[in-house]
């Protein structure tokens, strides 16, 4: 469930502790999540996939009915409740079913949106991790969204305060959720990030709808945005300077070191990728010096480790790959990634695949490099009728 072994790996200690206790319903709904999740991943390594499916099923179920009789009670418990959503959510990922696990992120943002102001994820260590476990999804999972997308779009300028509390001057009013719970120990650990990447790659985001929705009329608002990009880089440069000089990680082995630079480094120059691509719209050849270095690292990363390297990073590269040397790294990692029995990952295979063929064709239609075609993966996964969640 991470890149590498780390000691406080929310699934390796909290999760199994509280559901064993199996007294509360949210206890209950845990197990049956967590045995769900069991059973989808075993189907995924086709150890008795029939079976497997079934059980998943059944134990889902269970999970649903446990969750409904909690969310019943109107003093549930926040971080069981939380936790046994968030699994479910995770199931349906390692099931492969495209687009379902988005119900149970919507049902988990609303649980924490209801019970914002009393800062719930204080409560205890257990509902911190399965609250950072939340935003962290959330924000990967907004990266996901078609640009033709007609969700409510989240005030632009507020959430910059993601990036710098001092932007909009008053922090208590204008920090949004997921700006508070990134103040909490360790944010991002868990998927191999950092609290300042994650607050760059939700500001690209925001960035990006915002300039789709909503033209630059004046000189003003181009002003701003102007500050806004600058804010963004220079984030990106102190996020190089943090992990170049807070690399070492006492809970964690010389190996394990080793194979969190890679992983952060990797998310630094995929961001650099997403946020040339959202914002500018720059073909794969201005970029292709951020593709190959996030490819090389997760080749670094997989001759040291069998771990499970985060797909994000991976995937925001292995779209823009068009040489024959980059494409074979690509390919390299999509062979690695799908023997994790994550279902979800079966159709990012299929989806990168699209991509490549698409540019493949355009380039070959008008006559020019690949390297000059920019295909947007989002659109694609809209036509191919996916809902990928890059975690």
């Amino acid at each position: 469930m991470i890149p590498f072994f780390h000691p406080r790996n929310p699934w390796y200690s909290y999760y199994p502790a509280v559901a064993r206790c199996y007294e509360t319903s949210e206890q209950k709904a845990l197990y049956n999540a967590m045995l769900s999740h069991a059973a989808y991943n075993l189907a995924g390594l086709a150890s008795l996939p029939e079976k497997m499916f079934s059980l998943a099923t059944e134990y889902y179920t269970n999970a649903i009915a446990h969750l409904k009789s909690s969310l019943r009670r109107e003093n549930s418990d926040y971080g069981g409740t939380l936790a046994a959503i968030m699994t479910l959510c995770m199931a349906e990922v390692y099931s492969g079913r495209p687009g379902t696990w988005r119900l149970h992120l919507s049902g988990a943002w609303t649980l924490l949106c209801e019970r914002g102001e009393e800062q719930p994820w204080a409560e205890s260590d257990f509902a911190c991790c399965s609250t950072q476990s939340l935003c962290i999804t959330k924000v990967i999972s907004d990266t996901g969204k078609s640009h033709t997308e007609t969700s409510k779009i989240e005030d632009f300028w507020t959430k910059m305060a993601f990036l710098d509390e001092n932007i909009m001057g008053d922090d208590d009013v204008d920090r949004s959720l997921v700006s508070r719970v990134s103040s909490t120990p360790e944010f991002g650990f868990t998927i191999g990030s950092t609290k300042s990447l994650l607050a760059c790659i939700s500001s690209i985001t925001i960035a990006g709808r915002k300039m789709r929705t909503k033209a630059l009329h004046s000189q003003q608002e181009a002003d701003l945005l102007d500050e806004v990009l600058s804010k963004i880089l220079s984030c990106l440069d102190k996020c190089k300077e943090e992990i170049a000089y807070n690399s070492c990680d006492s809970e964690i082995d010389d190996q394990s070191q080793i194979l969190a630079n890679h992983q952060r480094q990797a998310f630094i120059s995929a961001t650099y990728i997403y946020l040339y691509r959202v914002l500018f719209d720059l073909p794969p050849y201005s970029i292709r010096q951020y593709v190959s270095e996030v490819l090389l690292r997760i080749s670094a990363f997989h001759t040291a480790s069998h771990g499970n390297l985060s797909i994000w990073p991976a995937f925001i590269a292995a779209v823009e790959a068009y040489t024959p040397e980059d494409m074979a790294l690509a390919r390299n990692w999509l062979h690695h990634t799908t023997k994790f029995g994550i279902g979800s990952r079966v159709c990012v295979q299929r989806l990168v695949e699209e991509v490549w063929k698409r540019r493949d064709e355009a380039a070959a239609e008008l006559g020019i490099d690949k390297g000059l075609i920019s295909i947007d993966w989002r659109t694609v996964m809209e036509e191919l009728d996916m809902d990928i969640l890059l975690i």
